[in-house]
């Protein structure tokens, strides 16, 4: 019997030594990278998620790692995860982020202190903080006094922080309108093409749910500041970033966006990809250098993938810490700074 059970071993072990079928791979032994990863995203036909789709794809695409995208009602819904080591990387504002590790109690029960950047994202430019019916007779934000405007968004509060931007700009506050509750970024349209609002969160114009209110009803975005362009130039950026962190004021104008009839005054604030402290290293480097060397094929994807560049990927004055194996990245294109690392030690301090 042992005789026997010997054999069986010695045989088991010749096949598979002689048959390549039956051993693993060379790049599966030499990857230190996991079999699989998620990205969280906001719900499917927000910008976020299809930054987040496009971004899995190249990524399952370019490394032995099948990453996959998880949406959820808000980043404050999936950010209590990562800090629990339980979700890898999220598409997120980076306002969100700032919100998130500096505890603000309206977006977290508690800090967020184990989210870690990985990479700024392209501009959300053309943000349109309160849209109005074309056919109403709204043409300014300080129309709106007394009138209902969409508020709360449930876990999205950059909705509702932007709202308040715009309301702020105009010398007014959520108190000189009616608040009209909302459960997120696509009720809100959905309450103004139903009438049951006069304004709304208007997001970004070539978001789907835009396009698709937009191609129900006429809609009209409201300047900010109720500023023309040509006065949107004056407008001093800590005017914004004393509601919306790392936001600037700008001019708009873009042909892809057919919501808009023309420039108009806006303001704007960037996107970012973060992961959670305990992803390991190796993981957050590869997938930023993947993410640097394939712009090009992001870039189709998704409108929003479309302003991400090299350029733009690396933040100087970061406000959330770096995640390691970013820094190891940005160290090899010489971008990481004393000044930068000061900031960053100084960052890490929070956390503990």
């Amino acid at each position: 019997m042992r005789y026997r059970l010997w054999l069986v071993v010695v045989l088991v072990t010749f096949i598979v030594a002689v048959n390549p079928a039956w051993q693993p791979t060379a790049q599966a032994q030499a990857s230190p990278l996991p079999r699989e990863a998620f990205i969280g995203t906001l719900r499917p036909g927000t910008g976020y998620h299809s930054m987040g789709m496009g971004l899995s794809k190249v990524l399952s695409d370019k490394l032995p790692m099948r990453v996959s995208v998880r949406p959820y009602t808000g980043p404050s819904a999936w950010l209590p995860l990562m800090d629990r080591g339980r979700l890898e990387f999220g598409a997120i504002s980076l306002n969100d982020v700032i919100w998130a590790f500096d505890g603000n109690p309206a977006f977290v029960a508690h800090r967020i202190k184990n989210v870690r950047l990985v990479a700024r994202g392209n501009w959300l430019e053309g943000v349109m903080g309160i849209i109005v019916r074309s056919d109403s007779p709204f043409n300014k934000i300080s129309d709106l006094r007394g009138k209902r405007v969409t508020s709360d968004f449930g876990p999205n509060l950059i909705a509702g922080m932007l709202v308040e931007a715009w309301l702020d700009s105009a010398g007014m506050t959520w108190d000189d309108v009616k608040k009209v509750p909302v459960t997120g970024v696509v009720p809100s349209a959905t309450a103004l093409q139903e009438g049951r609002v006069d304004g709304a969160f208007g997001a970004v114009p070539y978001s789907g749910f835009i396009q698709a209110l937009a191609a129900s009803v006429p809609i009209r975005a409201l300047p900010y500041a109720d500023a023309s362009p040509q006065e949107c130039a004056r407008i001093a950026a800590d005017k914004a970033e004393k509601i919306i962190p790392a936001s600037e004021v700008v001019v708009f104008a873009r042909k892809n966006a057919p919501v808009l009839k023309g420039a108009y005054c806006s303001i704007r604030h960037p996107s970012s990809l973060v992961a959670g402290a305990s992803v390991p290293d190796e993981v957050t480097y590869q997938v930023v250098k993947t993410i640097w060397n394939n712009l090009d094929a992001l870039a189709p994807l998704s409108p929003w993938l479309r302003g991400w560049s090299q350029k733009q990927m690396f933040w100087a004055k970061a406000t959330v810490p770096y995640h390691p194996g970013a820094i190891r990245f940005f160290k090899e294109q010489g971008l990481w700074t004393a000044e930068t690392e000061k900031r960053q030690q100084e960052l890490l301090r929070k956390t503990q």
